[in-house]
């Protein structure tokens, strides 16, 4: 039964990634790929958590708090539609947790993401060729496709898998396969020029040096991307230049520069709204996940933190930093009962690096992205138990 429920989870993965690529070709249209996978994967939320969710655990009992908190508010709200994306998100982590309990699964998961970018890349190649979507900030220079830049802030989740995919896959003729795709996913990152994900993009490989097993192996896949690079530097660096250039360019009164400027304009305003606000607003928040009403306007809070604060105040931005510090004491914990193999320093590794991608890519907004939310969590749960089945041979025999 299990193994028939692992293989439905493998296909919500790939349901994540169609509606991500797809969604925006079908806006208006009952074939919309985002509210099919809302249906399926909500459904079978809903039959994990009354046929397999751990209530008794602590972590898992923190998510029903979290949960039922920010469900409370959204439904005085009227904002249960935008809810249920956080709630699905959220709960991929114990569904990591509980089906990837193996250093196979673990495996499979990082092939099924390489697949994703894999995807992605080729979907971004035929936008270009038919300029499909959007070319942001630089009008006819690149292309994303409905899914817009925005793709790439996902993508660096499935970049930073790859240590573990990189390390596990013994075919050597799929790791050169590999190794190439994520050369391409870096690339195509880069050109996206999206200042969170080119800031991970530089942090991710210095995590991995300081924290990762080798630096002999570190060294030796940086020449060999140094070397595969170099077509693409040739190819791309006019595109990368151009766009970068357009981006910084202040003057401009573009669409991109209006939402640069409403992102530093948002913080001051929640801000103001906390600071002039009641203590109910202060504590509880006001209008979550429904902040255009709240502030009478037709542009929603783009930053994490300032949607949290707004919309449920100091307990809800507690609970939102609490989340994440209760993963790294999970990790810590049994950190300190696992024995430092390499494979314990690539998954030590990959979680700081994700962790970090989510701090950082928080400012640009996550809370209403389910693919990357799903994926990022989804990955933190396969690290954290496999970690703790490491632990379990080394904790029996010191007992």
């Amino acid at each position: 039964m299990k193994v028939k429920e692992i293989h439905f989870v493998y296909f919500l993965i790939f349901l994540h990634a169609i509606a991500t690529l797809f969604t925006g070709f079908f806006k208006f249209s009952i074939f919309n790929p985002g509210p099919i996978r809302g249906v399926i994967v909500f459904s079978f939320v809903v039959y994990f958590i009354f046929n397999r969710f751990n209530f008794k655990d602590h972590f898992n009992f923190f998510i029903v708090l979290f949960l039922l908190y920010f469900g409370f508010l959204s439904f005085l709200s009227d904002s249960l539609y935008l809810y249920t994306g956080f709630f699905i998100s959220l709960m991929m982590f114990p569904i990591g947790f509980y089906y990837f309990n193996s250093v196979d699964k673990l495996y499979r998961l990082s092939y099924i993401f390489c697949i994703i970018l894999l995807t992605f890349i080729i979907y971004i190649f035929v936008s270009n060729i038919f300029k499909l979507g959007s070319s942001d900030y630089l009008e006819d220079s690149f292309y994303f496709g409905e899914g817009r830049v925005n793709i790439t802030k996902t993508m660096i989740i499935l970049l930073f898998s790859a240590p573990i995919y990189l390390y596990l896959e013994t075919n050597k003729s799929r790791k050169r396969i590999a190794l190439f795709i994520y050369l391409i996913g870096f690339f195509v990152c880069l050109i996206g020029i999206k200042r969170t994900v080119l800031v991970n993009l530089f942090l991710g490989p210095i995590i991995y040096f300081l924290l990762g097993p080798s630096s002999n192996k570190f060294f030796k896949y940086l020449i060999v991307f140094i070397v595969l690079s170099i077509p693409f530097f040739y190819y791309f660096s006019d595109v990368f230049i151009q766009r970068f250039e357009a981006r910084e360019q202040v003057t401009s009164l573009s669409e991109s520069r209006f939402e640069e400027e409403a992102r530093y304009s948002e913080f001051f305003m929640v801000m103001d709204s906390f600071i002039n606000g009641g203590l109910i607003h202060k504590f509880f928040g006001s209008y979550l996940f429904n902040d255009t009403e709240f502030f009478n306007t037709s542009r929603m809070l783009h930053i994490d933190y300032m949607v949290i604060l707004n919309g449920a105040g100091i307990i809800g931005i507690l609970f939102w930093f609490f989340h994440l510090f209760l993963l790294l004491g999970i990790k810590n914990s049994f950190s300190r009962l696992s024995l430092k193999s390499d494979f314990y320093k690539i998954l030590n590794s990959v979680f700081w690096m994700c962790l970090t991608a989510q701090v950082l890519i928080s400012i640009s907004g996550t809370i209403y992205s389910i693919d990357f939310r799903s994926f990022v969590l989804l990955l933190f749960g396969a690290i954290l138990r496999n970690l703790k089945e490491m632990c379990l041979p080394v904790s029996y025999n010191k007992s």
